[in-house]
């Protein structure tokens, strides 16, 4: 079984320069070029989860770019407003996070399939439907560069089909985020972990 881990981000009380020190050079020339404070700190929060929870095998890129490590471990990165999160696991697997309120519901039909859109009535569906179709999109090694072109068709509450392919999800609310995985194999998902910025810098 894989791993999912959550951090949730207190901005004010963070201190962005005690999460720079922890980072390689590579990692903290990434994190820096960033303009905004809250941008750097969630990169370099992503980057210590993968140096924690991936280690230090060497990364390389599938066939679509998708990340994997040597031993064919796969890793999904996803971060929005206040969590940033890291889901490992040896299959192909997809992790979406969205801040519910910023969910633009004009965009629906711009964003989504008819068959999917039918369905959207407020941010809540909208944030949803969206981890939906991000963590399989993850999962495919795709990502939504033209979202409208991975239209999912419900199958059960946690089963979809795209493109004649089975796909098994699990979603939760906490606060206001929505959090998805998807993976292809129908077996359990790992239980998340919920971590804080500062368990990041006790070891």
């Amino acid at each position: 079984m894989g791993k999912i881990v959550l951090v949730e981000i207190n901005f004010p009380q963070v201190n962005k320069g005690l999460l720079l020190a922890r980072l390689d050079p590579q990692s903290h020339a990434k994190a820096t070029r960033y303009l905004r404070e809250e941008d750097q700190i969630r990169s370099a929060v992503a980057s210590i989860l993968i140096r924690n929870e991936v280690g230090q095998g060497e990364i390389h890129l599938g066939s679509r770019g998708k990340p994997y490590i040597d031993g064919k471990s796969f890793f999904n990165v996803s971060h929005s407003g206040n969590w940033v999160g890291i889901y490992v696991d040896n299959e192909e697997i997809g992790l979406d996070i969205e801040c519910i309120s910023r969910c633009d519901l004009s965009i629906a039909k711009a964003a989504f399939t008819p068959e999917e859109a039918a369905f959207i009535f407020n941010q809540m569906d909208f944030a949803l439907a969206w981890t939906r179709k991000e963590a399989v999109g993850k999962c495919l090694g795709r990502g939504i560069e033209d979202p409208v072109h991975i239209g999912l068709s419900m199958l059960e509450k946690n089963r979809c089909a795209y493109q004649g392919e089975k796909y098994y999800l699990q979603q939760w609310v906490s606060g206001d985020y929505a959090f998805c995985v998807a993976k292809k194999e129908n077996n359990a998902f790992p239980e998340p972990t919920i971590l804080h910025v500062g368990d990041l810098l006790k070891n």
